[in-house]
């Protein structure tokens, strides 16, 4: 039986494949429907021998490196608007009663919107927040204070 030679093309294409999902199986479907049509032993031998474990390791630790600067960048971004803000409170102490700043009162409002818009990137809340009471507290609430069954 000869053995079928594939394209550094086909094996980059299964890998990514791969990459995304972690399941032979499921490359092998992938690539199915692109009309290549490779066997689940052929994706094993190939991640077996092109080491793609290894290469997902090092793309995952790569992606995390990046992630960790952005945070990083991100976070002293925020010191230094944090900063700026500090600044504008103290000028707005300092202004004489009656008097009014309308263009520092205009960068103090923009400078207080990306102040939140990026706390809330670097840690955002959790959006579904639990309102209303729970069945257990209505049925004691019948129960004890209505004196409902």
């Amino acid at each position: 039986m000869s053995k079928t030679q594939y394209s550094n093309e086909i094996k980059e294409q299964a890998f990514l494949f791969w990459y995304d999902t972690r399941n032979d199986s499921e490359v092998v479907r992938l690539l199915k429907n692109r009309g290549y049509n490779i066997t689940r032993t052929t994706i094993a031998t190939w991640r077996v021998k092109l080491d793609w474990n290894t290469r997902a390791s090092n793309i995952d630790a790569k992606k995390q490196a990046a992630q960790d600067t952005t945070i990083s960048f991100e976070e002293t971004l925020l010191q230094d608007l944090q900063k700026q803000k500090e600044r504008y409170d103290v000028y707005f102490d300092n202004l004489p009663a009656g008097k009014v700043d309308n263009q520092a009162m205009y960068v103090y409002n923009q400078l207080c919107e990306k102040l939140i818009n990026l706390r809330n990137k670097i840690n955002p809340k959790d959006k579904k927040k639990n309102t209303g009471l729970k069945h257990e507290n209505i049925d004691e609430i019948r129960k004890e204070i209505l004196g409902l069954d």
